[in-house]
């Protein structure tokens, strides 16, 4: 049972992200499980009484599906011995709604920062369809007791416990406000980073990876630092998979970038390794979304413009494009020119003009950094396109902006 438990919560980490644990109902590790996964300020809203006879209930040879938690999902399976279960999760299905979450803790006098804790948490948790959801409870089940075809499972809505607001106390004086903004940060940088990559951004995407931070304690549960830092790289491919997964990529595409991504994973020999491989995920899920964005065109002229788009940090010329896709430079510019509407050069400039913006907009970088993120070596040509494009320059861009 121990080589299925571990071989269980090795899948459920490559496949989805989702923590998968062990626990007893008369042991204490379901306190230590709810102490884990919510703040203090927030356990007497999960109740856990209230949980445990959830648990109590459940039958062993049958999958549960575990929701209505904070507007998350679980899954628990009661083992034959019928004091341990099988405990995976949190997280979070497509119909998620931050928004549901914030009106619901409104009924409780929580304090401003438990909530934006609750929700950080929240955010943080791998989102899955509920038709993921289901298939890793099946395998889970499959793969620890054995259960026939088909699997039996049942869904189970868990009803909050109205607790009396007077007994939801406030945070402990003590605790470490300094480490908390450091996970809402994260939260903040994670959040930022997927959305750049669902929008084909790779120079704002890989400024966003640097504001999550490799010592986090969700990534340090390993002893071996090139272990923990693999585990990161998975946790990037699985949570980049399921941004692709929002802008509808093709599941079979999808799975073949992710499976290479994940043996890959496997593969890397040292930390420095590992590193350079995170800017590697990032480009290939950037590269997918951009695919997405330009389906209209023929492939050619698509190929060519994911190209661009991945590499203009690169000195990028028609030459040195036609060279990299195996064709005639003259055939490039022309049939480029025809079918994306622009020459080669102006399309390169408009788009690092436009990455150029996004850096503008969401970071603290300077000028002179940011024109070199994007792939101008001479600040004074990078500001003379930009107000070619924008009728601004960069500095009163930025001032108008958002930052």
């Amino acid at each position: 049972m121990e080589e299925k438990f571990h071989l269980a919560r090795e899948i459920a980490a490559c496949l989805s992200g989702v923590e998968v644990v062990m626990l007893r109902n008369d042991d204490g590790s379901l306190s230590s499980l709810l102490r884990d996964n919510f703040p203090a300020s927030a356990l007497p809203l999960v109740n856990e009484q209230n949980v445990a006879a959830y648990l109590d209930r459940l039958e062993p040879g049958c999958v549960y599906f575990l929701s209505g938690i904070l507007g998350l999902s679980y899954i628990a399976i009661r083992l034959p011995d019928l004091h341990r279960f099988l405990f995976a999760g949190p997280c979070r299905s497509q119909d998620y709604s931050e928004a549901r979450v914030r009106s619901s803790l409104r009924h409780y006098d929580l304090s401003t920062d438990t909530i934006r804790q609750i929700i950080g948490y929240c955010r943080w948790q791998p989102a899955l369809s509920r038709e993921n959801i289901h298939r890793l409870g099946i395998a889970l089940g499959h793969l620890v007791l054995d259960l026939p075809e088909p699997v039996p499972y049942r869904q189970i809505e868990y009803n909050w416990n109205q607790t009396p607001a007077a007994s939801v106390h406030e945070p402990e004086p003590y605790a470490d406000h300094s480490k908390i903004r450091q996970i809402e940060m994260r939260y903040e940088a994670s959040t930022a980073l997927t959305e750049a990559v669902k929008q084909g951004n790779l120079s704002l995407a890989l400024r966003m990876i640097q504001g999550i931070r490799m010592e986090s304690p969700f990534l340090t549960r390993n002893p071996d630092p090139l272990r923990n830092a693999q585990n990161m790289c998975i946790v990037l491919n699985t949570q980049l998979r399921h941004a692709m997964e929002e802008r509808r990529i093709h599941p079979y595409r999808l799975d073949t970038v992710s499976t290479e991504i994940a043996r890959q994973i496997e593969m890397l020999k040292n930390q420095d390794e590992v590193l350079q491989f995170f800017s590697q995920i990032i480009r290939r899920y950037c590269e997918l979304a951009l695919e997405k964005n330009y389906a209209h065109l023929e492939p050619f002229s698509r190929q060519a413009v994911v190209y661009i788009k991945t590499h203009l940090t690169d000195n990028l010329s028609v030459r040195s494009t036609a060279e990299a896709l195996l064709v005639n430079a003259n055939y490039l510019s022309g049939k480029f020119h025809r079918e994306v509407g622009m020459t080669f050069t102006d399309f390169v400039n408009r788009e690092r003009t436009e990455q150029a913006a996004s850096l503008l907009r969401h970071t603290n970088m300077q000028i002179q950094q940011i024109a070199a993120a994007v792939g101008y070596n001479n600040t004074s040509y990078f500001a003379k396109q930009f107000l070619r494009f924008f009728d601004l320059t960069p500095r009163a861009y930025r001032r108008q902006g958002a930052l």
